[in-house]
């Protein structure tokens, strides 16, 4: 056909002027826009451009939180046998958005949050007990979506089981990082479980500009008797990079 005739025309065209850059990728793949253009007296002055921009510095923008503003929050009380934080150290990329919770008679004896680094947009479990996580050893896990954070927390904890697990969470807001809202305002939740147990909870209200950084459990008979969360506010970090550009430039020449 008419078209396989011009697909094959257009293969051939490629093997024959050695343009494998259009189905490959080597140092010669990216090139200036300049190279859109046959006058050489514009292409000069896209390239000056280029050079231009480029040869500044470059502000990167990315969220982090400041162990100098932690905050503990003290629901119901009574002494906490567990507590899992992440690392207190200056700026952190580091958030939770995940949690697994294990009961074992009368005490929470193991915690895992999912981790993820703002700055790398990897995750990974973090454990109470230093151990690699696994699924079957916890009885609640709740997991957010990309793009939020966990910001509070309610619990449910009878016969010395996990019966509910809620995490409260915010998305973030990276359109609007230069008018200091760095979360939306509006506040969601997620739970695995149910039950009628004895259940405590801090719910941060819409508006809320402060994360979920570690909690800690207060189990006695049993049943829950309370938990203490830590939470810190989320914070804008910039860094500045300075950037210079391969090209080969010369002087505008006027055209006759």
């Amino acid at each position: 056909s008419t078209l396989s005739a011009g697909f094959d025309a257009w293969a051939d065209s490629i093997e024959e002027q050695n343009k494998h850059v259009l189905c490959d990728f080597d140092d010669t793949s990216l090139q200036p826009v300049s190279i859109l253009t046959t006058n050489e007296v514009t292409k000069t002055y896209l390239l000056i451009a280029i050079q231009s921009y480029l040869s500044n510095s470059v502000t990167l923008k990315g969220f982090a939180w400041d162990d100098g503003d932690v905050k503990d929050i003290d629901i119901s009380g009574g002494g906490d046998e567990e507590t899992l934080t992440l690392a207190q150290d200056g700026l952190t990329t580091k958030v939770i958005v995940g949690m697994a919770l294990h009961s074992s008679n009368s005490q929470i004896n193991r915690v895992a949050y999912k981790v993820a680094d703002l700055d790398e947009t990897t995750t990974e479990w973090l454990t109470s007990t230093g151990d690699d996580f696994n699924t079957s050893d916890y009885e609640a896990m709740v997991e957010l979506d990309s793009g939020y954070i966990a910001t509070g927390m309610g619990l449910r904890v009878g016969d010395g089981k996990v019966k509910n697990l809620t995490l409260y969470y915010q998305a973030v807001d990276a359109v609007n990082i230069d008018n200091n809202n760095y979360l939306a305002s509006t506040v969601k939740s997620k739970t695995s479980g149910s039950g009628d147990n004895y259940y405590y909870e801090y719910a941060p209200g819409n508006g809320n500009d402060r994360i979920l950084i570690g909690a800690g459990f207060h189990v006695k008979d049993k049943e829950l008797r309370g938990f203490t969360v830590y939470t810190a506010p989320l914070k804008v970090v910039t860094s500045t990079v300075e950037t210079t550009v391969v090209a080969s430039m010369e002087e505008p020449v006027e055209e006759g």
